[in-house]
């Protein structure tokens, strides 16, 4: 299992490269890590798409819901994350910044946990798009309020952007399919 925080770090490494052939040969040494099963998911992931257009599947997350799920594994404020939310303009950001401050509020944060990977990222947010009817939205907070109370900073930062779908690193289809092509 590949812990969720080597995809965050990938993704700031990527970010912050401009040019197209060295982004994809980062994703393409990532990617040539993984088994199949995280394969298919990272694939999606770096393109900020997290279930294939097959899957028929929507998050359904909202900004409201992102940010109560902040607010409840956190801590904080709502008050708070919106002044972060208008001073920044990015959810992610936000989110990082919320983590990094997040308050223990159980007996399990001075415990300490195992890492996240890139699996219960992922099937967290699948028990989100399948979630329906009168308590879904009470469902879905409660999926996100784990992950970012699992979540350093670096990874809320990704686990926001992937909740709304808007990864924002510049890798788009083409980029993934020559980082498949180069790594296999």
């Amino acid at each position: 299992m590949t812990s969720f925080l080597g995809f965050a770090k990938l993704s700031r490494s990527v970010e912050e490269i401009s040019a197209t052939l060295e982004k994809i040969d980062l994703v393409a040494a990532f990617l040539a890590g993984l088994d199949d099963s995280e394969l298919a998911i990272t694939s999606n992931f770096v393109m900020g798409v997290i279930f294939p257009p097959s899957m028929d599947l929507e998050l359904g997350v909202g900004p409201s819901i992102l940010y109560e799920a902040l607010v409840r594994a956190c801590g904080c404020p709502l008050s708070e994350v919106e002044d972060l939310l208008r001073s920044t303009g990015d959810p992610g950001i936000v989110a990082s910044k919320v983590v990094e401050k997040r308050k223990p509020l159980n007996f399990a944060a001075f415990v300490g946990s195992d890492d996240l990977s890139i699996s219960d990222v992922y099937q967290r947010f699948l028990d989100i798009a399948k979630s329906s009817g009168k308590k879904s939205q009470e469902a879905k907070i409660k999926n996100l309020q784990y992950l970012f109370s699992q979540a350093s900073p670096l990874e809320a930062l990704y686990i926001a952007r992937l909740a709304i779908e808007d990864l924002r690193i510049g890798v788009g289809e083409g980029g993934v399919r020559g980082a498949i092509a180069k790594a296999f």
